[in-house]
């Protein structure tokens, strides 16, 4: 196994002696996460891609939204666009429940939520 060069601290689980496991950001049709559980603000604009955090990355992320979040898999098809990093959601809703946390697991191909609406 070789050297890991990317951050992996902010990805970290919950109670970890790290810092910074959770980040804020303003929510678009596609998703940049930059730690383990991203809070999303300001928008209720359909999700349709989130990034990988690195290239390679398989795992688990948690999206808190502020507001009702839907998710789209219209972006299943077009994986690595708008960027390398951008993969599609399986399962589309019609929006998460406000403030309950969504973990999304991340196969290698596709993002998959622990739930829907």
């Amino acid at each position: 196994m070789g050297v890991i060069s990317e951050n992996v601290a902010p990805f970290a689980s919950v109670g970890d002696l790290q810092m910074g496991v959770v980040s804020s950001q303003v929510q678009g049709t596609g998703l940049v996460p930059t730690s383990y559980i991203t809070i999303l603000t300001g928008s209720t604009a359909v999700l349709a891609t989130i990034d990988l955090p690195w290239n390679g990355f398989t795992g688990r992320i948690v999206l808190i939204s502020t507001s009702a979040t839907p998710f789209s898999t219209s972006a299943n098809a077009t994986a690595g666009s708008p960027n390398a990093l951008s993969r599609g959601i399986s399962l589309a809703s019609a929006a998460v429940t406000r403030y309950r946390a969504v973990e999304m697991y991340f196969d290698g191909t596709l993002w998959h939520p622990s739930y829907i609406n």
